[in-house]
C-alpha cells in the first residue's frame, strides 16, 4: 500500500543570542500532500510572532537533469501554525524549512525531505471485447515518471453492511480506514445501497504499462477499480473507477432459425447435445480465434464455430436444416441497421413530400413504422406476408410487403405523404424486430418558399465533451461545415459562428464566450484567439426573411493547450566551428514562447548542461565536466555565452543542451558540436516554409543556408544529403536528452541515406536555399537534412556541415466517409460592374461558360470567381 512517512527534523548549527525555540511537530498532516501541493503544520512557538516557511526542490546525485530547472525556492511568511504551497512538480524531492521569528530574535532552522506524489492516472475507461461477463480491460491515462501501477479491484456486495477489508501480504485482514476506503464507502453507498460493502478480489496488481485485463470476475456484477501510480520514491493518489460485468455470455445470444452463414469458412466444428452446450463452448473459446457466431445442424447435432458474423460476412442463407446463432455483445440487435432518412423533394401545400428510409438488411423480418407526425402512419413488412402480427396491428391495418432477398443487403423504402398546414413535422421511422428496434426523426418543413429543413454538420473531431478536440493555442483552427439546404424560392442564409468557454471538461459550466467572425459555413480562427481552456464552438444556418424561425446548428468541443516552448540554439542540432576562436551559443534570440506575443514571448528560464566526449550523461555546467574553469564561459545573458575553442578538443564531438522552462513547461534542444582546425564556415539553416513541430509532407519544404564568415573573394560550396533516421532499440548508446538516462532504455540511431532525391526540388542540391517539393517524403519517418559548406580554394579539411532534423505527419487514417448531395441554390451574388481581381492569380479557369454556370460553380468548389467579358471564369 502506501509508503511509511518518517520525518526528520533537522537543527541548523547557525549560533543566535538568545533565540526563539524550535518549532515542535514540523510536519505534514495525513492527506497533505498533492502531485502539486505541500501543507505543513507545527506546534506555535512561545513569543514568536511569525514564521517564515521555504520549499524547493533538492537534487539528488543520479536525478534527471531536468530537475536543475527547478530548483527555486518559495518563501512563506506567515503568523499561523500552518503553510501550504501549491503549484509544485510532481514527483520531486522538496527540502521544507521552517523557523520562528519576532522582532528581536529567532528560532534555529528545522527541516526535512518531502516527496510530492506522482500525478494520479486519471481517465479511467473500460474497453469493450469478446468476454465482458467475465473479464474487464481497464485502460487510463499514463503517467511518464511511474515505474509502475498498482491496481485493486473491489467486488460490491449488496444488502450487507459492513467496512472494506484488504487482504495484506501475509494472507491476514486488517482495517481500512484510510481516504481509499472512505472513498470506495461513499461510491457503493450512493450508487448502489446504503448497506452495500466490498470485498476486495484482487489485492495487488504490479503492471508496466497503463492498461490490464482483469480476469475471472463474476458475470452481472458491480467492481470498483482503483488504480495507483508507483515508483521508487512516491506514488499518486488512488483513482477510482465504477464498473458492472455484463449477463452470461451463453445467454446473450441472438436467433436465426431456419438460417446458415454459408459464405464463410467455419474455424471448428464439434458434435453437441443441444444449442445450449454449442453457445457455451462459443464463449469459452480462446484456440487461434474468438468466436462470434455459431450454426446448429438440426439432424446431426453438429456446432460450427464461425469467428464472423452476419455483419462481418455474407449475409445469412435461407437453410431449413440450421439454426444460426450470433452473440449480441450484451445489446439488442436488430435485423435491421438504418443508414438515413432523407428527405428528396422540395414541397408546399397538398404537394407531396417524398421520403427515402436506406437501411442495411442483415437477414431478418421487421416492421417498418413512419410516423408523419400529422395523425398518419404507414406500415412496411419485410420478408413476411402476416404484416399485421408482424407490426402488432389490425388485421386490415395499410401494409405494404416488401419482398426482400436476404442476399441483399441494402435497401430503401420510399414513402410519400401531402401536408395542408404551413408547419414543421418531425417524421419518425420506427424499424422494429422483436424486443429490438432503431428509431431515426427527420424534420420536414412545409412553407410556401417550398424550403427543405436546413440541416449543417461540422466536419471535424470533438462532437462529444468527454473527447474534446485537442489543440495548441498558438495553432490556427480551420473548420468547415456542410450545410444542406433546398428551396424553389431561395430566401438567402445566414450563418453564425459562437465560442462559449466552460469551466472545465467534467464542469460544463459556462464561464464567458469569445467572438468569432465568419459569414460563411467556413471558419480560420486565427493563433490565439482562444485561452488555455474549455470551449465549445457552435455554427447555426437560418433562412432569412419569412423563415427564420427555420435553422439549426452544429457544435464541437475543444481542448486549447500550452502549447511547447519553441527552442533552438543558433547553428542547429549539428555545427562546426574553428579552433581557437571565440564561439557563441545562442538559444536566447531564437527561443520563445508561442503562446504570447511581443516582449511577453521571452521570460524564459535557461539552464546550460554539456557532455564530452568522456561522459555517459548530460551535466550542467556547474559539474565542471567540460570547462573545470566557468570563468572561461562568458554570459551576456542567460540565454547567451561565449567561450575561447581553444579549450575544446579536435576532432571529438561536444554536446551542448539547454533547458529551456517557462512554467511548467519545459522544452530541450542539443547541439553536437566539432571544433576542426581552420577557419571553417560558420553558418546556420532556418526553416522557412513548413516549419511546424512535424512538417506537412503533402507540401513543400524550404530551408536556407546563411553563412557568417563566409569571405567575399572565395565562393562557398554548399552541398545537401538526405538521411532516414532508423531506430535500432538493442544497441546501447546515450538516451535521447528529453527522457531519463537510464542505460536499459538506450537507442541508436542509424542514419539510411536517401539517394536520387534531388529530382524532388526546385533548387537542386548544391545551393545555399532548399525547396523540397511536396509529396516527396514518407509521412510518420524522422529525416535529416544535411548541408556541408567548403570554400573555393581552401584545404579539404576546411569545411562546415550542419543538420536540420525533422519529423514528417501521419495523415488521416481510419477515417469515414460520407457523400452529400450538391444540390444546393447559388442566387445570392453582389455583381461589381466593370470590375476585375486583377491582382489575384486565378487558380482555376473554364472558358464557355455562362454567368449562372460561373456561379454554380463558385458554389460547387467553396472558392470566389469572378466573371469576364469573355465568357471566362477565373477561379481565384
Amino acid at each position: 500500500m502506501g509508503k511509511q512517512r518518517v520525518n526528520v527534523i533537522i537543527t541548523s548549527l547557525i549560533p543566535l543570542s538568545a533565540e526563539l525555540e524550535n518549532p515542535q511537530n514540523f510536519s505534514i498532516p495525513y492527506h497533505g500532500v498533492t502531485d502539486t501541493s505541500i501543507l505543513v503544520t507545527w506546534l506555535p512557538v512561545p513569543l514568536a510572532t511569525k514564521y517564515v516557511v521555504r520549499v524547493g526542490v533538492e537534487h539528488r546525485e543520479g536525478d534527471h537533469h531536468r530537475v536543475f530547472s527547478r530548483l527555486e525556492k518559495l518563501e512563506q511568511v506567515v503568523e499561523r501554525t500552518s503553510a501550504s504551497f501549491d503549484g509544485l512538480y510532481p514527483a520531486s524531492n522538496y527540502l521544507l524549512q521552517l523557523k520562528a521569528i519576532n522582532e528581536d530574535t529567532e528560532s534555529f532552522v528545522v527541516s526535512f525531505y518531502e516527496f510530492t506524489k506522482l500525478t494520479p492516472p486519471d481517465s479511467i475507461t473500460q474497453l469493450g471485447h469478446f468476454f465482458m461477463d467475465t473479464e474487464a480491460i481497464l485502460e487510463w491515462q499514463e503517467v511518464k515518471e511511474a515505474d509502475h501501477y498498482e491496481l485493486r479491484i473491489y467486488e460490491v456486495i449488496a444488502n450487507q453492511s459492513g467496512d472494506v477489508t484488504m487482504l495484506d501480504d501475509d494472507g491476514g485482514t486488517q482495517s481500512e480506514l484510510d481516504y481509499e476506503a472512505e472513498h470506495i464507502n461513499q461510491i457503493v453507498q450512493t450508487n448502489v445501497s446504503e448497506n452495500a460493502t466490498t470485498r476486495l478480489v484482487d489485492p495487488f496488481k504490479v503492471l508496466d504499462q497503463p492498461y490490464h485485463k482483469v480476469t475471472g470476475l463474476l458475470s452481472e456484477t458491480i467492481y470498483i477499480a482503483s488504480v495507483v501510480a508507483v515508483n521508487q520514491d512516491t506514488e499518486s493518489d488512488s483513482v477510482m473507477f465504477q464498473f458492472e460485468t455484463k449477463p452470461s455470455c451463453s445467454k446473450d445470444y441472438h436467433l436465426f432459425p431456419g438460417t446458415h452463414l454459408t459464405g464463410t469458412l467455419y474455424r471448428h466444428k464439434v458434435k453437441v447435445h443441444n444449442a445450449t452446450s454449442c453457445l457455451e463452448l462459443c464463449c469459452i473459446w480462446r484456440e487461434g480465434f474468438e468466436c462470434r457466431s455459431i450454426s446448429l445442424h438440426l439432424d446431426s447435432s453438429i456446432c460450427y464455430l464461425f469467428a464472423e458474423d452476419r455483419i462481418l460476412a455474407h449475409p445469412l442463407s435461407i437453410d431449413k436444416n440450421y439454426d444460426h446463432y450470433e452473440r449480441k455483445f450484451w445489446r439488442e440487435v436488430s435485423g435491421f441497421q438504418i443508414r438515413s432518412v432523407t428527405h428528396n423533394n422540395v414541397a408546399t401545400l397538398n404537394e407531396t413530400v417524398e421520403l427515402t428510409l436506406t437501411f442495411v438488411y442483415l437477414g431478418k423480418t421487421a416492421c417498418v413504422k413512419w410516423d408523419f407526425d400529422d395523425g398518419e402512419f404507414a406500415y412496411y413488412a419485410v420478408n413476411d406476408a402476416n404484416c399485421s402480427h408482424l407490426c402488432d396491428g389490425e388485421d386490415d391495418m395499410a401494409c405494404t410487403i416488401m419482398p426482400t432477398s436476404p442476399h441483399d443487403n441494402e435497401n430503401q423504402i420510399v414513402a410519400w405523404h401531402s401536408y395542408d398546414i404551413h408547419k414543421v413535422y418531425t417524421v419518425v421511422v420506427n424499424v422494429s424486430d422483436g424486443p429490438a428496434y432503431e428509431v431515426q426523426r427527420l424534420k420536414v418543413a412545409i412553407n410556401e418558399r417550398g424550403c427543405t429543413y436546413p440541416t449543417i454538420t461540422i466536419e471535424d473531431d470533438g462532437k462529444t465533451h468527454k473527447d474534446p478536440k485537442k489543440i495548441y493555442r498558438s495553432g490556427k483552427l480551420l473548420l468547415s461545415a456542410t450545410p444542406a439546404i433546398e428551396c424553389k424560392n431561395f430566401p438567402g442564409v445566414d450563418f453564425d459562428w459562437k465560442a462559449l468557454n466552460y469551466r472545465g471538461v467534467k464542469d460544463l459550466q459556462v464561464t464567458g464566450s469569445v467572438p468569432l467572425s465568419s459569414l460563411g459555413s467556413e471558419i480560420l480562427i486565427p493563433p490565439l484567439t482562444f485561452p488555455v481552456g474549455f470551449y465549445q464552438v457552435s455554427v447555426s444556418v437560418a433562412y432569412k426573411d419569412d423563415l427564420r424561425d427555420l435553422k439549426d446548428s452544429d457544435s464541437i468541443y475543444i481542448l486549447v493547450q500550452p502549447s511547447p516552448l519553441v527552442v533552438k540554439i543558433r547553428g542547429g542540432s549539428m555545427r562546426t566551428v574553428g579552433a581557437r576562436q571565440i564561439v557563441t551559443w545562442d538559444s536566447s534570440s531564437v527561443s520563445y514562447d508561442p503562446d504570447v506575443e511581443g516582449e511577453n514571448r521571452r521570460g524564459l528560464k535557461f539552464t546550460w548542461f554539456c557532455r564530452n566526449y568522456t561522459d555517459d550523461k548530460m551535466l550542467p555546467f556547474t559539474s565542471g565536466s567540460c570547462f573545470p574553469d566557468m570563468n572561461a564561459l562568458t554570459f551576456s545573458n542567460p540565454g547567451i555565452f561565449s567561450l575561447n575553442t581553444g579549450l575544446m578538443h579536435l576532432y571529438v564531438e561536444y554536446e551542448f543542451q539547454v533547458t529551456v522552462a517557462k512554467g511548467k513547461r519545459i522544452q530541450d534542444f542539443v547541439q553536437q558540436i566539432i571544433v576542426k582546425e581552420g577557419d571553417p564556415p560558420e553558418f546556420h539553416v532556418d526553416c522557412k516554409e513548413n516549419c511546424k513541430q512535424k512538417m506537412n509532407p503533402t507540401q513543400a519544404l524550404a530551408l536556407q543556408a546563411t553563412c557568417r564568415n563566409c569571405k567575399a573573394r572565395r565562393g562557398p560550396i554548399y552541398k545537401w544529403r538526405l538521411f532516414m533516421v532508423m531506430i535500432n532499440a538493442t544497441s546501447m548508446t546515450t538516451a535521447a536528452p528529453s527522457v531519463p538516462q537510464v542505460a536499459a532504455s538506450m537507442k541508436r540511431t542509424a542514419l539510411d541515406e536517401v539517394f536520387d532525391w534531388e529530382a524532388n526540388t526546385t533548387t537542386g542540391s548544391d545551393s545555399s536555399i532548399l525547396v523540397l517539393n511536396k509529396n516527396a517524403l514518407v509521412g510518420g519517418r524522422e529525416y535529416i537534412l544535411r548541408i556541408n559548406i567548403s570554400m573555393e580554394g581552401l584545404d579539404d579539411r576546411v569545411y562546415s556541415f550542419s543538420d536540420f532534423r525533422f519529423r514528417t505527419n501521419l495523415p488521416p487514417r481510419d477515417g469515414v466517409c460520407t457523400t452529400v448531395s450538391n444540390n444546393g441554390n447559388c442566387i445570392s451574388f453582389t455583381i461589381y460592374p466593370g470590375q476585375h481581381l486583377s491582382q489575384a492569380l486565378p487558380r482555376k479557369r473554364e472558358a464557355n461558360i455562362t454567368i449562372g454556370e460561373c456561379k454554380e460553380h463558385c458554389c460547387l468548389t467553396r472558392l470566389y470567381l469572378n466573371f469576364t467579358q469573355a465568357n471566362t471564369c477565373n477561379n481565384v
